[in-house]
């Protein structure tokens, strides 16, 4: 299996609520590491993790709206990683310590 970096942007439920109310477009972004035989493998399993960490992440903060990440179309993209590179790291099947995004 190959190493890949995959980051998407996000937004905080703050951002999520300021955005809307004054027409603002903030984000943040994360990066974790996922083990894949391919990019596209490493892609579609990385776009699960952030679709999952983001609404974790509206959970926790007892969010009115729980907004869906892929249907809101977010950037994400992939890279092969380095054997050194830092980040949370998974395999494709297996989720992250879903409170990784708010710690």
């Amino acid at each position: 299996m190959k190493r890949f970096a995959y980051g998407f942007g996000f937004e905080t439920p703050k951002q999520w609520i300021a955005n809307r109310q004054y027409g603002w477009d903030d984000e943040d972004s994360a990066i974790i590491m996922i083990r894949a035989e391919n990019a596209d493998a490493a892609r579609a399993w990385g776009r699960e993790i952030a679709d999952a960490s983001v609404r974790r992440l509206f959970e926790h903060a007892h969010a009115q709206e729980l907004p869906n990440w892929q249907e809101e179309q977010y950037a994400d993209w992939i890279e092969e990683a380095a054997p050194e590179s830092d980040g949370v790291e998974v395999v494709v099947g297996e989720l992250p310590d879903l409170d990784w995004l708010g710690a």
